[in-house]
């Protein structure tokens, strides 16, 4: 039986993992790249420029398959090293339409128009702290919250930003 050695060429030692001897397969696993049969036998010095990310525009130092943590980690959690961000809205799989629940409206409340601190009561000079359904929705809801029916929209659009005093008189 003959032992395997490693697949680059001209190299010769021992096969290790996936066609390659230890070297090489580190290598891979490093910068994303065999490279040539030369293999170095001494440590990198910290004059050694580290080998940046493959991502174009990246400068982050390449760790495993020449790809950065950050870019590694998109790689691995969505299949893409380039994803940039979190399906939300319509498009996140967990999109409940207008099956959504009274805390769940609130939510894309925040996600679409932020938090109602950022923006002056609709009612009077103060910051608002709350947003306030404004009753005008045709497909109202209703669910219980707090022990109490609630009325509330599935569209961020049905809602105002009012403060704490004003938040209360509207309702009430």
């Amino acid at each position: 039986m003959t032992e395997r050695t490693c697949a680059v060429e001209d190299c010769g030692r021992k096969h290790e993992a996936r066609g390659w001897c230890n070297a090489h397969y580190k290598r891979w696993r490093k910068t994303g790249s065999v490279g040539p049969a030369e293999v170095a036998h001494q440590k990198p010095t910290r004059a050694t420029t580290p080998i940046t990310c493959s991502i174009a525009d990246c400068t982050g130092k390449a760790r495993g398959h020449g790809l950065c943590s950050k870019h590694y980690q998109r790689a691995r959690n969505h299949g893409d090293a380039t994803a940039t961000r979190r399906r939300s809205g319509e498009h996140h799989h967990g999109w409940r339409g207008r099956s959504v629940t009274y805390v769940g409206a609130h939510a894309r409340i925040r996600r679409s128009r932020g938090l109602a601190t950022a923006h002056p009561c609709a009612h009077c000079p103060k910051s608002a702290e709350h947003w306030a359904y404004d009753h005008e929705d045709p497909n109202e809801l209703t669910g219980i919250v707090g022990g109490r029916e609630a009325r509330y929209s599935a569209d961020p659009a049905h809602y105002i930003p009012l403060c704490v005093t004003c938040h209360h008189r509207f309702d009430h």
